[in-house]
């Protein structure tokens, strides 16, 4: 009788142990694999959720996995939309990851919020009037960053 409750019994028994085992931990002041922990409790409780409601998808209707997906051509349309987002977007985040893991990104020592680029002053005194710089359209400042970077990958491949 123990096993005719549903499939989705061990998952909903392994979130409620996980559960308990992230407040064990937290009581006892050890906070090492909560995290971990805690996001294995959340998946078997997703997991426990679609395995409790397989094949249907919404209770009391007559809607399933296979006549709601999508048709073929949308989910190929959807898959070539995603390669050209990771082939478009990607090259952008491995420059930011390259030159922030090469700290050639920092925070600036000046009132604006652009990068610190060797040869340019970095404080307001070190012009000739004294008076405060003005900070430069926020468009230029980007640009400058990303020449400024792609300048120190640039030496220090040819190094």
């Amino acid at each position: 009788m123990f096993w005719r409750t549903g499939r989705a019994l061990p998952l909903v028994i392994a979130a409620g142990a996980c559960g308990l085992a992230v407040l064990t931990l937290l009581t006892i002041g050890r906070l090492y694999g909560v995290r971990i922990i805690a996001a294995a409790g959340v998946a078997a409780v997703i997991w426990g959720w679609g395995i409790a409601q397989y094949p249907v998808l919404l209770p009391g209707t007559p809607v399933t996995l296979t006549n709601a997906g999508a048709p073929h051509a949308t989910l190929a349309a959807i898959i070539w939309l995603a390669v050209a987002a990771v082939l478009t977007v990607g090259p952008s985040y491995a420059l930011l990851l390259t030159l922030q893991g090469r700290q050639v990104l920092r925070a600036s020592q000046t009132q604006g919020t652009g990068p610190i680029v060797p040869g340019t002053p970095t404080s307001p005194a070190a012009g000739s009037s004294g008076q405060h710089r003005q900070s430069p359209p926020r468009q230029a400042r980007g640009s400058r960053a990303t020449t400024a970077g792609l300048a120190a990958l640039t030496r220090r491949r040819n190094r």
